[in-house]
């Protein structure tokens, strides 16, 4: 399996503020600036946001979930990683005041399958998502063919988001997909992704409704807009916001941990259960991300 440097920051904060962070799993609230990392290339963050919490009350408390999935980051393009080329003063924070993963792994090396795998908890070969969707054709002269494959997300999956969407989350996907469905069919209450032709406007025609924007404009900008707006939106209820951006934006655990573990670790803080209809090959790895004491890999 391709590593990932899994590496995520936590940080425990009321809300408002910034809370956690991860490459390739990462958490952010009040403010989004993925401007200062334009020139990099790729990395996932996760993000979760404690809601403001009576000392001594018995309460439910359910997390927010900001999780940036970045395309094509190596993992040494950050400063936090060793890069002395690319300044990265927010990640850079991010792991600082969090807990960085330095055994961890995606499930593929390119992006439907990774991507299949953050939302189902499953290996590629059990959903039959093998491959990035609208890759290299089959062609009947040559002698290797590609495994039996699917096109797009299997229809019967239950997603990360579905299930957060029963604890009462409002849900939303800004920037790259790739699953070949609309996002809204597997669990998003709003959804603005598509193919990108140009990262200044126009970006392409599938924006011209979603995301307005006029001559000047950056698309990451304008998605970390949307996002913004989101969170605004929504602060008075638990939510999740996906923002899986084409372009980027100092305890470490050495723990092993995967894409996969992130279904059932995020189901769990939002109050839910393991699911008992179906095989699940992720953990819950929260006492890994709280930096519990002696924690060690499921």
């Amino acid at each position: 399996q391709p590593r990932l440097h899994l590496r995520i920051f936590v940080r425990k904060v009321q809300a408002g503020q910034l809370v956690a962070g991860s490459k390739r799993r990462t958490r952010k609230i009040e403010e989004i600036s993925m401007k200062n990392t334009a020139r990099i290339v790729a990395s996932i963050l996760i993000t979760s946001l404690l809601g403001n919490v009576t000392l001594g009350a018995e309460k439910e408390r359910k997390l927010n979930v900001i999780f940036f999935l970045v395309d094509d980051l190596g993992w040494s393009d950050v400063g936090c990683y060793g890069s002395t080329f690319h300044e990265t003063p927010n990640i850079d924070r991010l792991a600082r005041d969090g807990v960085r993963f330095d055994n961890a792994y995606a499930t593929c090396h390119v992006c439907s399958p990774s991507r299949a795998s953050i939302l189902t908890g499953k290996y590629p070969a059990r959903t039959d998502l093998t491959e990035w969707l609208g890759g290299r054709p089959e062609r009947n002269f040559e002698k290797l063919h590609s495994a039996k494959k699917l096109m797009s997300l299997p229809d019967e999956e239950i997603t990360l988001t579905e299930t957060l969407k029963q604890h009462g989350y409002a849900t939303a996907d800004f920037g790259k997909a790739h699953l070949r469905k609309d996002p809204k069919s597997y669990g998003f209450d709003e959804a603005i992704t598509g193919w990108v032709r140009s990262y200044y406007y126009p970006f392409s025609k599938q924006y011209e409704k979603t995301l307005p924007a006029k001559k000047g404009d950056y698309y990451t900008d304008k998605l970390t807009d949307a996002a913004l707006d989101f969170i605004e939106r929504k602060k008075d209820q638990p939510f999740f916001l996906y923002i899986p951006h084409t372009i980027p934006a100092d305890s470490v655990c050495d723990e092993l941990a995967t894409a996969m573990d992130i279904l059932l670790t995020f189901v769990h803080m939002a109050g839910g259960r393991d699911p008992q209809d179906r095989i699940i090959d992720g953990y819950d790895i929260r006492p890994l991300i709280l930096g519990d004491p002696g924690a060690t890999s499921p």
